[in-house]
């Protein structure tokens, strides 16, 4: 039996990383935009948290929503 290639899992904060570096926008616009500090964007791309208020605002901003469904990787809904 063939060994099953795995993809990474990218979590919904990983894919809200992606999309400000893919939205052509400067950290430090966004950051006026969402009235979030410098230094937090800073810590929050390197793997850091940020306030869900921010989050929400970055999501809103960049387009992004959350919709529920199977997780990747199981079957209907269920882990593999």
């Amino acid at each position: 039996m063939a060994a099953q290639k795995t993809r990474p899992t990218m979590t919904f904060v990983d894919e809200i990383r992606a999309a400000v570096d893919a939205s052509g926008l400067s950290r430090y616009r966004i950051c006026k935009l969402i009235g979030c500090a410098e230094a937090s964007m800073s810590r929050f791309m390197a793997g850091g948290l940020l306030r869900q208020s921010h989050l929400n605002a970055l999501a809103k901003l960049l387009d992004l929503h959350v919709s529920r469904g199977p997780r990747f990787g199981t079957h209907n809904g269920q882990d593999a």
